[in-house]
């Protein structure tokens, strides 16, 4: 029952966001060769457990602040997730001392910065504008 009610208050607040938040971009480092990820991998690299990318560099996760808005859209239609769920992921990989959890940024200007400085990274943005040395990758 209570888990019914916390995906209902999710659900009303995410109607009452105004429309250009919902739009929401995958973005890595300009130099990363990938154009495009399934929402399987994506749901891979964003719960820790895909560690590189293909060529071998390192995947560095960047997630928004857990409260945020775009943060909470991301999880339920990118990853098909609540936030609660991907968190509880999170804690399991680092207090069984397993894995970390992602590195979480206050912004978007502070997401596309460290983007921009780490080729292996990846976050989300719901605007791109002027970002120099990100790119948009699709989903398939």
């Amino acid at each position: 029952m209570g888990h019914i009610l916390i995906k209902l208050v999710i659900v009303l607040m995410l109607a009452l966001v105004p429309l250009h938040v919902y739009s929401q971009h995958v973005i890595v480092h300009l130099d990363n060769e990938i154009t495009s990820l399934s929402k399987n991998t994506l749901k891979a690299i964003f719960s820790m457990r895909l560690r590189s990318w293909p060529d071998g560099t390192p995947i560095t996760v960047f997630v928004q602040s857990s409260d945020s808005v775009i943060h909470r859209k991301f999880c339920v239609s990118k990853l098909g997730v609540l936030p609660y769920q991907i968190q509880r992921t999170w804690d399991v990989l680092v207090f069984s001392g397993m894995g970390q959890s992602p590195i979480e940024l206050k912004n978007e200007m502070e997401m596309k910065q460290k983007i921009s400085q780490i080729k292996g990274a990846i976050g989300y943005v719901s605007e791109i504008g002027e970002a120099e040395n990100v790119r948009p990758i699709s989903m398939h």
